[in-house]
């Protein structure tokens, strides 16, 4: 269970870290700008071959790329162990031109699943940050997420009308960026078919 909300957590965090990204850089890039992230448990390091070229090798647990400027368009995407050349995933993508975007390898074992997120987001109102979250850990299901002021429990939140839900992210979801003022918060989460809480 703690290492599901580990991932979720270094996800969210991960993924703070690119909303940050700002607007600049080489206006003459004709490519797309692609990371790639490996949140997946008890899976080997891996290979990533993009469309027939392999661009990221031995990429470990926890291990994430900088943008890579790649082609854009209908793309294949494998991504192979890096031991035994096994292939967790083969999927069809389709960036596009300039964009910025984050692909999440996560499941656990041989049971890989992928997800590209967009990061080209606008930039955030003065004095206020984008929050991202995204919901790859297998095995606890949906999850909602708050963002609490610091002392404050989800207790404490009243009825639906009145509690402030920064997000509800379902198995593989990955909902919209909310902007949120920086400062001291706590940000638990809550299972939608359990009452336990991180």
């Amino acid at each position: 269970m703690s290492k599901s909300v580990a991932v979720i957590v270094a996800v969210a965090l991960a993924l703070l870290l690119a909303a940050c990204k700002g607007g600049g850089g080489d206006t003459s890039n004709l490519k797309a700008n692609i990371r790639f992230v490996h949140v997946s448990p008890d899976t080997d390091a891996v290979n990533i071959i993009y469309d027939s070229a392999t661009v990221v090798t031995s990429l470990g647990y926890h291990g994430a790329t900088p943008y890579q400027a790649l082609d854009w368009g209908s793309k294949e995407v494998k991504v192979q162990s890096a031991a035994t050349g096994a292939t967790y995933s083969d999927a069809t993508i389709s960036p596009t031109f300039q964009g910025y975007y984050t692909y999440l390898l996560f499941g656990g074992g041989s049971s890989m699943s992928t997800l590209l997120m967009s990061d080209s987001v606008a930039d955030a109102d003065s004095g206020k940050f984008y929050l991202r979250a995204a919901n790859v850990a297998t095995g606890i299901g949906s999850v909602d997420i708050y963002l609490l002021s610091a002392g404050t429990t989800i207790d404490q939140l009243v009825d639906a009308d009145g509690v402030s839900v920064v997000v509800h992210a379902d198995l593989h979801d990955c909902p919209p960026d909310h902007p949120v003022l920086p400062g001291v918060a706590r940000l638990p989460l809550r299972s939608r078919v359990r009452t336990a809480r991180w």
